[in-house]
């Protein structure tokens, strides 16, 4: 009975980790990001004050000022049942476009622009219909022989929108090239490309913006696989003729616990915490420099705020956990972004199961979790000299609520954490004396 009464008192007692800030860096952030399919096709239709009021949530720095925006440039929705995933395209005939298609992805892609987000990538689910097998924008696959005419095709947009004063930094020729998404129709755009056909695609565009003089500062992003374990296995047949002219990062041995389905909607702190479990798993364990969230903007609430208002507060199962802002109503998930260029920095122990350290050249962020029902406590020690300087938690009962600094103790050594039950904590420590403009760290839900 003794044992398991200091059993019992044991458990409920706070549980502190240690660690240690390494000196050398892990890997350089390139950004966190995410994609503009399908929803401009619904925002664009909203009132001007409500799309600016998004483009800032998402682009400006006083929102989430993210780094990185995936445009969906569209194959004309050829047999696509689903009006809001069938995007218009540009495309009339060989050489000759309608330049003012798309009028709603356009919107967005100049918003971004306009708020100075620096990568911006263009991605195709499929080639315009015409140059598919069947003439269609889903159900249907890459025609030998059209490489050139493809890549012609994504070069001259690429080029109209930079002569507009919107870099577009990379190309995605090829989204999810081994499903075509049939039958029709369709619920979506989709162009299967076979293994032996994607040297053609990747050449086909390469030449296209060699000749335009943009291959030196347009990079294609080569291979967007349905999944894993499809793109290694489909990786020796064609990338070796390619690899030269492909923007690609490494794949890491992502191998960390998490629920990466999207089913059901959450907007509580539980869900908000598995998601950033599964961002931590890409950045620490994958080592992935970029993160891009699969779409940004989501009307999967699974409910009806008109009929019930506070339903958009409430899980519920006919929903999806897709978005980082919902609409149809007033919820959204806020949050702030890890800054292109700074840098993670390894933690020794089991500290960095749940935590994370980001520098620059003047602060540290120390982003921790506690996803336990009891407080915990980090204690770090840093690899040079630091000073606290302010705090910010998740929770839920708070959002984004400032809290007091980090303290320390055995002289100024080691720095005491303290993490609330069911949290996500930013700590902010300056690196030097010298006084710099505080930049917050934060990724949420």
């Amino acid at each position: 009975m003794l044992m398991l009464t200091f059993a019992l008192a044991l458990s409920v007692l706070p549980r502190i980790r240690s660690g240690s800030v390494s000196s050398s860096a892990a890997q350089t952030f390139l950004g966190v990001g995410g994609s503009g399919a399908w929803w401009p096709m619904d925002l664009y239709h909203f009132p001007e004050a409500t799309r600016q009021n998004l483009s800032n949530l998402l682009f400006s720095q006083e929102g989430l000022g993210l780094s990185s925006y995936r445009w969906n440039v569209g194959s004309g929705g050829v047999n696509v049942s689903n009006p809001v995933r069938a995007p218009e395209t540009f495309y009339v005939r060989p050489g000759v476009y309608n330049w003012s298609a798309d009028a709603q992805g356009v919107y967005f892609l100049t918003e971004a622009a306009k708020r100075g987000v620096p990568g911006l990538t263009m991605f195709a689910n499929s080639a315009p219909a015409p140059l598919t097998s069947g003439r269609t924008s889903c159900n249907s696959q890459f025609v030998n022989g059209t490489g050139a005419a493809y890549g012609t095709f994504l070069a001259d947009v690429v080029l109209h929108f930079i002569q507009m004063g919107i870099n577009i930094k990379y190309i995605s020729p090829m989204n999810e090239p081994d499903n075509s998404f049939g039958p029709s129709p369709c619920g979506q755009e989709g162009m299967k490309v076979s293994a032996n056909q994607r040297a053609e695609v990747v050449e086909g565009l390469y030449d296209a913006l060699s000749s335009r003089g943009l291959a030196s500062s347009v990079g294609i992003l080569a291979d967007e696989s349905s999944s894993l374990s499809l793109a290694t296995s489909e990786y020796g047949s064609w990338l070796p003729q390619v690899i030269d002219k492909e923007i690609c990062c490494s794949l890491g041995q992502a191998n960390g616990s998490g629920r990466g389905w999207s089913g059901g909607y959450d907007p509580t702190i539980n869900n908000a915490l598995m998601f950033s479990g599964l961002m931590f798993q890409s950045f620490v364990l994958a080592q992935e420099p970029h993160y891009d969230f699969w779409t940004l903007v989501s009307n999967e609430l699974g409910c009806s705020p008109t009929e019930d208002p506070s339903c958009v507060l409430q899980p519920n199962s006919n929903g999806w956990t897709d978005g980082v802002i919902y609409y149809d109503g007033e919820y959204a998930s806020n949050g702030n972004h890890d800054l292109s260029g700074s840098q993670r920095r390894p933690i020794d122990s089991d500290a960095s199961l749940n935590s994370m350290a980001v520098s620059t050249a003047s602060k540290y962020y120390i982003l921790a979790m506690n996803p336990n029902s009891t407080g915990s406590t980090l204690n770090l020690t840093f690899p040079d000299t630091v000073c606290a300087t302010t705090a910010w938690r998740t929770s839920a009962i708070e959002d984004f609520a400032e809290i007091d600094a980090a303290r320390t103790q055995n002289g100024g050594a080691e720095w005491i954490l303290p993490l609330s039950a069911i949290s996500l904590t930013t700590y902010i420590f300056d690196r030097s004396a010298v006084s710099f403009r505080s930049q917050f760290l934060l990724i949420s839900n």
